[in-house]
């Protein structure tokens, strides 16, 4: 969404004004902020420039400067935005304002980080495989230290869940396409007659259909929804919106920000350095002394009663 044109307020009288007795209009400021944060829009002029002050709009007598043109644009699309400034007037009182758009790079959906599929739970298989994994973890890691032990118990039970869904995902896969497939063949039979495994194969389908629309439903994050009032096809591009909106896709060089980083691969290298950097150990005492640092500080302790 691109919203633009003379709007007749300043939103910052501290920027956006210069000369006179500046006064903000906030009915308008505040309809204005309510159509923002509902369609999530942003000022693009002064996300770019967050602290410069140019006005769009002159008066002479008396001197008045005011920036009252401007564009407020989707949230997803400022990545793509090259430059937006505002240009020399020739006749008007009003200088026009330019926004000059990049080509919208791929959207390319890579790995994310793992989440438990809470549904599981309510698998009866899997939480008997699952018990049986742990208590075998349990024999095996019996001599571990403490927190090592709780580290290779996670690690092993995300490694199981993983390892389940996707059997369970394929599994469900052929299902799905073998009771289409059915389905086809007697509706598409020169006379189809009615069937019991006809019925029983619509059943199913609609039921995996509607487990299909579950998921897709909690992963968008839609707050309100009432029965057979969206199709699932309305979920699943709300999805593909929520993922496109949680992308990163610009970045400017710690080193140089007047670079800006597009690539996917290069994007998820400069985030891996920033936390790298950022959880790195800064401090070069041992660990006696920092142990002594922190029995210094008399902190309070838990006893092993109530550990």
């Amino acid at each position: 969404m691109i919203i633009g044109g003379d709007w007749n307020f300043v939103l910052d009288k501290q920027l956006d004004t210069f000369g006179g007795n500046p006064s903000l209009k906030m009915s308008s400021i505040s309809e204005l902020t309510k159509i923002m944060t509902t369609f999530d829009l942003w000022d693009i002029y002064r996300l770019r420039h967050p602290d410069t002050r140019k006005f769009t709009h002159r008066q002479n007598s008396p001197k008045r400067l005011r920036r009252l043109d401007y564009f407020i644009i989707s949230n997803s699309i400022q990545e793509i935005v090259d430059k937006t400034e505002v240009l020399t007037s020739v006749s008007s009182d009003h200088s026009p304002v330019l926004i000059t758009f990049n080509s919208s790079p791929e959207n390319t959906k890579g790995s994310a980080y793992w989440k438990f599929n809470s549904l599981l739970l309510k698998n009866p298989i899997f939480l008997e495989q699952l018990c049986n994994e742990i208590e075998d973890m349990k024999i095996t890691l019996e001599n571990s230290p403490p927190q090592e032990k709780w580290e290779l118990m996670k690690y092993k039970i995300r490694a199981f869940c993983i390892k389940f869904s996707k059997n369970r995902a394929k599994e469900k896969r052929e299902i799905f396409s073998n009771l289409e497939k059915q389905i086809k063949e007697h509706e598409n039979a020169p006379s189809p007659e009615f069937s019991e495994n006809y019925l029983s194969s619509k059943l199913d389908f609609e039921r995996m259909l509607n487990e299909k629309t579950s998921g897709s439903i909690l992963r968008s994050k839609t707050t309100i929804f009432e029965q057979n009032e969206k199709s699932s096809k309305y979920f699943l591009s709300l999805e593909k919106k929520n993922a496109i909106q949680n992308t990163i896709k610009l970045l400017l060089d710690n080193s140089d920000e007047q670079k800006e980083i597009k690539d996917p691969k290069q994007i998820a290298n400069q985030i891996k350095v920033f936390y790298s950097s950022l959880f790195s150990r800064k401090s070069q005492l041992s660990s006696d002394k920092c142990k002594q640092f922190l029995e210094n500080l008399k902190l309070p302790k838990v006893s092993h009663e109530l550990n």
